[in-house]
């Protein structure tokens, strides 16, 4: 079950506070160059990424989280360091009663990108990079829960 309010907002890293309820989570995705997998997107290291294959400027990665999860914030970040700002467009989606909903669709994700939106449960989440300018590298994803009290 997901529940989504309708304003969505990005908010600086300082922000949140509570610890990432993807760490661990299971990632499935579009074909990726060997050594730089879908796992790596939330493997809590930040020398590594994910990283689709050449010509791709499109793609698409499945989170299953352990168990429901309530959120209210989506970071993402790209390895810019080793690889430069590559995604131009891209949507997160919850999956609600088999179906998916998109709770974000923005622009440049950069070094670090983290959205506030309407409080969320859910079990899976998916990342559609809609347009990159070269094949997109991912190196963190993370959802957190904010309170209520830290806007």
């Amino acid at each position: 079950m997901v529940s989504i309010g309708r304003r969505k907002y990005c908010v600086p890293a300082e922000c949140v506070t509570t610890s990432n309820l993807a760490a661990g989570a299971t990632v499935e995705g579009s074909l990726c160059h060997l050594g730089f997998e879908a796992s790596k997107l939330v493997d809590e290291d930040p020398q590594s990424c994910w990283m689709a294959t050449e010509c791709q400027n499109q793609a698409e990665l499945t989170i299953q989280l352990s168990d429901m999860k309530t959120f209210n914030r989506v970071l993402l970040q790209e390895p810019i360091g080793n690889y430069s700002q590559r995604i131009s467009h891209f949507a997160v989606d919850a999956e609600s009663d088999g179906n998916w909903i998109q709770l974000i669709e923005e622009t440049t994700i950069g070094y670090k990108r983290i959205c506030r939106i309407p409080q969320t449960t859910a079990q899976r989440l998916r990342i559609r990079v809609l347009a990159s300018r070269l094949n997109p590298a991912l190196s963190n994803f993370g959802i957190y829960l904010q309170p209520k009290n830290n806007n």
